[in-house]
Parts: C-alpha cells; sequence; structure tokens
C-alpha cells in the first residue's frame, strides 16, 4: 500500500473522529504542532519511528510529550495507533492528507504566492478576495518574497501553478526563440 493511500486513510478516520466532536480544526493544530516538534528534532522523531524500540517504549516517550504539547486524549490515542501498527512512520503524509481534508470541509483552500517583491497589505487583502472568488472558499495564503523571479508573481493552488513571472516569461523566451534556430 502506498504512502498517499494509507496517509488518505489514516487522516480519513482522525478526520470522521473530529467531525463528531466538532474540532476538526483543533486536531489540525494539534497534528501541525506535533509535526513541527518532530521537524526540529531528529532524535525525538528517530525515537517514535525506529522499530528497535518496542511499540511500548516509543509510546512512553510520545506520552511525554504529547502531555507537554497538551494534546487531546483522542489525538493520543490516535498517535498511539500509529506507533501499534507501525504507522507513525507515515505522520507527515497523514497530517499532510488531514489538513487538505479538513481544509474540504471547512470550504478552505491554501495558496503558495512567490512574488519578486514584498506584497504590502493591500495586495495581499486584493489578492485573496480575487483567489476566494475564484475558487469558491476562503484562501489562505502563504506569501514569501523570492528575488530570482526577476518579476512576477508565482500561485500555486494545490496542483495548478500559475507562473506570472518575469523569469519564466525569459524562460519561455528562450525557448521559442532555440525552436525557430534565432
Amino acid at each position: 500500500m502506498s504512502a498517499g493511500s494509507i496517509g488518505r486513510r489514516y487522516s480519513k478516520a482522525l478526520l470522521d473522529l473530529a467531525k463528531e466532536q466538532n474540532k476538526s480544526d483543533d486536531f489540525l493544530n494539534q497534528l501541525l504542532t506535533l509535526q513541527t516538534l518532530l521537524k526540529s528534532s531528529q532524535d525525538i522523531s528517530f525515537l517514535l519511528v525506529d522499530p528497535a524500540f518496542q511499540a511500548s517504549e516509543r509510546k512512553k516517550v510520545f506520552e511525554i510529550i504529547a502531555q507537554k504539547l497538551s494534546l487531546s486524549e483522542s489525538v493520543q490515542n490516535f498517535l498511539k495507533l500509529l506507533i501499534d501498527r507501525e504507522r507513525i512512520c507515515f505522520f507527515d503524509e497523514i497530517v499532510s492528507s488531514y489538513q487538505e481534508q479538513a481544509d474540504d470541509l471547512l470550504k478552505r483552500v491554501r495558496v503558495k504566492i512567490k512574488s519578486a517583491i514584498a506584497l504590502n497589505n493591500e495586495d495581499e487583502k486584493r489578492l485573496k478576495k480575487v483567489l476566494e472568488k475564484l475558487t469558491g472558499k476562503e484562501a489562505i495564503l502563504d506569501v514569501e518574497t523570492d528575488a530570482t523571479l526577476l518579476g512576477g508573481i508565482v500561485i500555486k493552488v494545490r496542483d495548478m501553478v500559475f507562473d506570472g513571472s518575469l523569469k519564466n516569461a525569459l524562460h519561455r523566451l528562450k525557448e521559442n526563440m532555440l525552436s525557430v534556430g534565432v
């Protein structure tokens, strides 16, 4: 079974539980907090994933972490299940899938925006409004500046990329010129 299908299956189960408790966003925030911790500490991540340690030992480590992060009982039980079933190694895929499904449920879309220059608040508001109108969902913007674009903007909404950068325009011009032998 692929990591993607495992991630979707487990995340759907957790989202179903979250919907019952009306805590979809709360669970997402808890998962993201734990994910940030695991990415910042390879030692902790290794302890939770390495099958050389017994599941009971890994769950003890996890319980200490869960207490420090104030994870809900439902999220703790879910993560202990992942440890028991040797699926904790798919945690990132599960979190990613959960976030996507929760966003769909809550009619949100995450948008990555790269701009050659920093966008001011007014530009971001206008862009957000246009994206919300186009998608029919609340747009959550992740804006970053990338001087290598030379000019323009690149917008990524899920799997769609709208590249209006000068860098891309120059690349297309070069390809066109090479194709006609200039």
